[in-house]
């Protein structure tokens, strides 16, 4: 049983002081994900604490052996969502107060990106846990084998099958937005 799902264990167990230390040891081990993110230390430490809280109030619902990849990938993505947050914010704001962005200047990237979140969503469990650890929590296979509890060739395996029907996916995406523009 690793650390983590023994702090698990001792908040389902009663233990007071359990809750600090879970606090404690996620800190150490997430933080250092929101910091690869932001610049800022102190959307860092925020992006980590809303990610905690998402993670708490539905720790029941968590596997104790998968529950740290998870509050990772959270973590990860508060910090996306705080990078997206600010590029909105300067967007609105040039820096002589008069530029207003062309709304139609990054349409295509922003329906590929919905497009991948979307196919990344689609995929069933396991396949979707490990192509994100892998790729946007940029953990190594080794790493998603041991989070997700499987042998590494199982990890790649999974990372494999979920790359190669993520491509389909997309690729039929792409298909359909060359025939509404006619190509």
């Amino acid at each position: 049983m690793s650390e983590f799902s023994n702090i698990l264990h001792r908040i389902t167990a009663g233990d007071e002081h359990a809750v600090a230390d879970l606090y404690r040891f996620s800190y150490v081990d997430c933080l250092p994900i929101a910091r690869r993110v932001l610049v800022s230390e102190h959307l860092a430490e925020e992006a980590f604490q809303e990610a905690f809280i998402q993670f708490w109030v539905g720790l029941e619902e968590v596997d104790g052996d998968r529950a740290l990849g998870l509050l990772k990938v959270l973590v990860r993505r508060r910090a996306i969502d705080s990078v997206r947050r600010e590029e909105r914010n300067r967007e609105l704001t040039s820096t002589d107060g008069t530029a207003v962005p062309d709304p139609a200047e990054g349409l295509v990237s922003r329906d590929e990106a919905k497009a991948v979140v979307e196919a990344v969503t689609e995929l069933e469990e396991p396949l979707r846990t490990a192509v994100i650890l892998a790729f946007y929590d940029e953990q190594p296979y080794r790493r998603v084998a041991e989070i997700m509890d499987v042998p590494e060739g199982t990890a790649k395996g999974w990372i494999r099958t979920a790359l190669v029907r993520l491509e389909r996916r997309l690729n039929k995406h792409a298909a359909r937005i060359e025939e509404v523009r006619g190509g």
